[in-house]
């Protein structure tokens, strides 16, 4: 039990690295540039600071009571309590995996203040929400595929098939062609 409590122990010490990697990536984030004049520029700004600061102390909060809980089970382990152990452990990895979304913000999503294009097409695939399409490329990029797993929002139905694209912009664009264009590009992609 003491090599396996160790082993626990380390991977939550590599998800409460992995927060505080988030954090420096936020705070890089918050050096996006700002459009429109100095008043709207300086509001957008302390909105975005009061945000931050706000998902800060959330993220604090939830790393203390993760390390709370792994004091717990280090003592529970002291004490031969191997249910309690576990049960501390399964509550401190709940904490560091909130800690961890908490500060995985985008900055593209707040500043759009909804989920950017990117994101959405990152919590489909973790989500299992895709679809299996006809093209193996692209047709507007021409970048490779993998036919059984694309993203739903990155797909469009054409004459009865499901068509599979690489990036949020390409499905835009196909929607512009016509129909004679759109037949070629798919043909060039299968």
């Amino acid at each position: 039990m003491r090599l396996a409590t160790i082993c626990i122990l380390a991977a939550l010490a590599a998800m409460l690295l992995t927060g505080t990697y988030a954090t420096a990536q936020m705070h890089r984030g918050g050096a996006q540039v700002a459009e429109g004049t100095d008043a709207e520029v300086d509001q957008d700004r302390a909105e975005w600071m009061a945000r931050r600061h706000k998902r800060m102390a959330e993220h604090k909060q939830l790393v203390e009571d993760a390390m709370k809980s792994l004091d717990e089970a280090e003592q529970a382990v002291k004490d031969g309590n191997h249910d309690a152990a576990l049960a501390a452990l399964a509550k401190a990895k709940a904490s560091l995996t909130q800690a961890r979304e908490t500060m995985a913000g985008c900055p593209m999503c707040e500043k759009m203040g909804r989920m950017c294009p990117m994101c959405k097409v990152k919590s489909e695939v973790e989500k299992g929400q895709t679809k299996a399409v006809v093209n193996s490329t692209c047709p507007m990029m021409g970048t490779r595929l993998d036919k059984e797993k694309v993203p739903a929002s990155l797909t469009r139905e054409f004459q009865g098939q499901t068509v599979g694209f690489c990036c949020p912009n390409c499905p835009t664009t196909w929607d512009e062609l016509t129909d004679a264009e759109k037949a070629e590009k798919l043909q060039g992609a299968m």
